[in-house]
C-alpha cells in the first residue's frame, strides 16, 4: 500500500492549480467531485462502486490512461473521467517494453482494491467563498 502522506502530497501538488474537490483512498485512487450537490464522500464511493472495478483486460489504447507527473510517476486514468489512480516511480521496474501496459494494470488493479474496500484516507474540499 502507497504511503499516505506522500500520497496527500503528490495529489496536492497535482492539483495545485484546479479549484477542485477531490477525495483520496488508501491505494492511491482519487475522485474528483463535480456534483456540487452531493457530499464529497458520498459521491467519491458512489463512483468508485460503479466504475472502480477490476476488468481483466488491456487494450491498444493503454497508453492513452498513463500519463508522467513529472519525475514522480504515473497518473492512469479510469473509465470515469472524474477517477486516477496516482502510480509512484518506485513501484515500479527501470524501463521495460511493456512498462506502460504494467503501469495501467496496477492502476486498474489499485483502483479496484480501493472500490473494494472503500477506505478514505484524505479530503481536500475546495470552497468558493
Amino acid at each position: 500500500m502507497p504511503n499516505s502522506t506522500q500520497l496527500i502530497k503528490t495529489w496536492r501538488s497535482i492539483f495545485s492549480h484546479w479549484r477542485a474537490t477531490w477525495v483520496l483512498f488508501s491505494y492511491g485512487t482519487c475522485v474528483i467531485q463535480t456534483d456540487s450537490r452531493t457530499e464529497p464522500r458520498q459521491y467519491a464511493i458512489q463512483l468508485l462502486q460503479q466504475w472502480g472495478k477490476f476488468q481483466n483486460k488491456t487494450d491498444i489504447n493503454a497508453a492513452q490512461r498513463v500519463k508522467p507527473y513529472e519525475q514522480l510517476g504515473w497518473i492512469v486514468t479510469s473509465q470515469h473521467e472524474n477517477i486516477f489512480t496516482f502510480i509512484g516511480k518506485e513501484e515500479v521496474a527501470a524501463d521495460t517494453k511493456e512498462r506502460t501496459m504494467v503501469i495501467e494494470l496496477i492502476g486498474r488493479y489499485r483502483c479496484a482494491q480501493d472500490a473494494a474496500e472503500l477506505r478514505i484516507i484524505h479530503l481536500e474540499q475546495y470552497s468558493s467563498g
